[in-house]
């Protein structure tokens, strides 16, 4: 119903974004991630993709910065027993791409990390969304194309990556922190597995 909206940041206030569109203030219930990149644009024109949720008592206007987050959203709110409140506290810790890399190796446990999400409620995700997540697509194409195929076992021989992130699992990281680590490194064909999974380490170390 409504796409998106798009004017004056007015305010902040906890997870809401207040944008003034003509003239009205429309109140827009963002994730967190978003929140943080929204404080210092007070003032400035912005847009937000939004989903209007409506039941029976009321209305909530929810905001999201990418198409991205967006369809991830739906995807998860269509997932039962997801709600509004669990989707944006989910988009709150995780980007789209990490949730979905989360979901594609059944990594439950870093879905349960979310304030509010049971660890049934996350197997719950997987078993739902996984075949769904492994259609999307990122502002990074090729790169989470890589990634996602790593994680499924589809990767070239010749990939170091995909045996990295094997040898970070079998050092007892989760699938999820191997693969976003192995993403950062800045891979290059004549780089072996043991050279990616240094430099993977030095981003593990940070977390």
């Amino acid at each position: 119903m409504i796409s998106f909206v798009r004017g004056e940041l007015v305010e902040v206030i906890e997870n809401v974004a207040i944008v003034d569109v003509g003239g009205i203030g429309y109140n827009v219930e963002v994730p967190m991630r978003t929140i943080d990149g929204l404080q210092s644009r007070i003032g400035e024109e912005i847009r937000l993709f939004t989903y209007l949720n409506v039941r029976e008592d009321a209305m909530k206007l929810c905001g999201f910065s990418t198409r991205e987050e967006l369809s991830m959203f739906k995807m998860l709110i269509g997932t039962s027993g997801v709600g509004p409140k669990a989707g944006l506290a989910l988009l709150s810790t995780m980007t789209p791409e990490e949730l979905s890399l989360a979901i594609v190796s059944e990594d439950d446990k870093t879905i349960a990390k979310t304030p509010g999400i049971a660890a049934k409620t996350a197997q719950k995700i997987i078993v739902e969304l996984k075949s769904k997540v492994g259609k999307m697509t990122f502002s990074s194409d090729s790169e989470s194309a890589a990634v996602l195929s790593a994680i499924g076992g589809e990767a070239s021989g010749s990939d170091a990556r995909a045996d990295a992130i094997a040898g970070l699992v079998a050092l007892g990281f989760s699938n999820t922190q191997a693969v976003t680590c192995v993403r950062k490194v800045e891979y290059t064909p004549d780089m072996t597995s043991d050279d990616v999974l240094k430099q993977a380490l030095k981003f593990l170390s940070a977390l």
